[in-house]
């Protein structure tokens, strides 16, 4: 392993852990169910130390290698993994529990440079594997033969294990290190489009986990990795997936408060599309202009360009209009969002019965898909629909529907746990309701709701901390220095009493 390098920086793999093994905390007489939380928990915290440390292989300087001071060494957890599995495989004598502990025998020997040990650990739980383990099982047996391969240099072979494994972050990382390494340092420039399209995948998974730092600079390197591509397959699937992947660049950049740049990236990603939507009717590159026009308008929106925004957006309703009549149900969510942005963008050119209208629309095509499917349709949408159409009816006077819309909009998500970005919906809703009582004059409802869309919020930003603050707190905390100011008594007259 010494002298192996990847993007300038020294690759260790599962390798180079950290030897050191501190003394192992006293173990208590725990209960079977307790044992199998314990060791899954220490699975997942020797998960987590592979993608922090290898993770800087391909997003090198997005955050810093070192290991804090209260954080375990890998053979440390391995070594406790280990000693919990043991108690677990003698207090319920399965065979589960059995071939657990030899996972973890093997997790130790790679967490200790052991890789042959490993490796011949694994083989043996793979030529005894019987009808009675399950694929979850199979799979990490595959994983980390992967590890272990990388430590003895194998890539292919490992790269190999780590895509039957299955998908998620931390296989996507691996594949991708795989693959850069085959790639920039075994010369496999037939991988090259392989590696561009891990890299993009990788990307949106990491921007979905708001590690949107790490998703930008993975994007990037695939951007490039395109860019060579098409200049030797010119305007085909190489295109499309540039385009596609400065779409999806742009997004994060815009997420992370880099607007010019997002800006610059759907330019280019708008101008390859509408090149190859030429002759392409209702073809991929026409879907996806519709997708990059709508997100371009609504950044031009946030940046206050309402007749651009509004060119865009009309542009991007336009296509998947047409689109929705071959085929309604696949372009509902892309059409309901073009139409949610227009709506703003009209509500801000002055143009309110048509931002209504197209607000209607929005909500009445969700509906229509619900009842046609029995199920509720993307509730993120159906929300956001009602909180926007709360806004317009609330500022052209109408503060009575727009407490209904608020109402109904809090009750679809409060009824839902663990969804993303439901806090930051949630502060939305309560911001608009809090607006729409102050407008009728009912001071006490409107502090209570706003103070709750604060919370709410405050929610949010403590889940995605490297995320710019929402607009709507900005006029929250407004507002609620308003509402603070009339409801405070005057200094003169808290001076002079019988003047109250």
């Amino acid at each position: 392993m010494t002298g192996i390098c990847l993007l300038g920086l020294p690759l260790t793999a599962i390798a180079l852990w950290f030897v050191c093994v501190p003394p192992l905390q006293p173990l208590m007489e725990y209960s079977s169910a307790e044992l199998r939380r314990r060791c899954d928990a220490l699975q997942h915290e020797l998960d987590e130390e592979w993608r922090r440390r290898e993770g800087v292989v391909l997003a090198p300087g997005s955050r810093d290698p070192a290991r804090a001071e209260d954080q375990r060494s890998p053979t440390h957890l391995a070594n406790e993994l280990k000693e919990y599995l043991r108690r677990l495989s003698a207090t319920t004598h399965a065979r589960r529990s059995s071939e657990l502990f030899r996972i973890a025998e093997a997790t130790l020997a790679v967490s200790e440079n052991r890789f042959p040990d490993a490796c011949a650990i694994l083989s043996d739980l793979e030529s005894n594997r019987n009808s009675q383990v399950d694929a979850t099982f199979a799979r990490r047996v595959r994983s980390l033969r992967g590890d272990a391969l990388v430590g003895l240099g194998e890539w292919e072979a490992a790269l190999a294990c780590y895509q039957e494994s299955g998908e998620g972050l931390l296989l996507g990382t691996k594949v991708c290190v795989c693959l850069t390494h085959l790639v920039e340092r075994n010369g496999r420039s037939d991988l090259a489009d392989e590696l561009a399209a891990a890299l993009t995948t990788l990307g949106l998974r990491l921007d979905n986990q708001s590690w949107t730092d790490d998703a930008i600079i993975v994007y990037t390197k695939a951007i490039a990795l395109w860019e060579d591509l098409v200049t030797v397959d010119s305007y085909s699937e190489s295109s499309i997936q540039l385009a596609g992947t400065l779409n999806n660049c742009g997004i994060a950049l815009q997420r992370y408060g880099k607007v010019e740049h997002a800006i610059l990236h759907f330019d280019r990603a708008i101008a390859i599309q509408t090149q190859l939507a030429e002759g392409d009717e209702g073809g991929r590159a026409t879907r996806h202009l519709a997708d990059t026009l709508c997100n371009r308008g609504s950044l031009l929106l946030n940046l206050g360009d309402s007749a651009r925004a509004f060119d865009d957006l009309n542009k991007s309703v336009a296509i998947l209009q047409e689109l929705a009549e071959q085929d309604g149900d696949a372009f509902v969510r892309n059409l309901v969002s073009a139409l949610n942005n227009r709506a703003l963008t009209q509500h801000q050119l002055g143009r309110h019965t048509a931002a209504i209208e197209d607000l209607d629309f929005a909500i009445e095509e969700l509906r229509r898909v619900s009842s046609r499917t029995g199920r509720q349709y993307d509730f993120r949408l159906i929300v956001t629909s009602l909180a926007n159409r709360a806004a317009v009816s609330r500022e052209i006077g109408n503060a009575e529907q727009a407490i209904e819309d608020a109402d109904l909009a809090i009750a679809m998500v409060s009824a839902l746990t663990g969804q993303p970005g439901q806090d930051e919906l949630l502060g939305m809703c309560y911001a608009e309701r809090g607006a729409a009582w102050r407008d009728l004059g009912n001071l006490p409802k409107a502090i209570a709701d706003l103070d709750r869309a604060v919370l709410r919020f405050e929610c949010h930003l403590r889940q995605s901390p490297d995320m710019p603050m929402p607009r709507k707190l900005a006029d929250v905390f407004d507002m609620l220095a308003a509402l603070h100011a009339v409801d405070e008594p005057h200094p003169h007259d808290a001076a002079n009493p019988e003047l109250r």
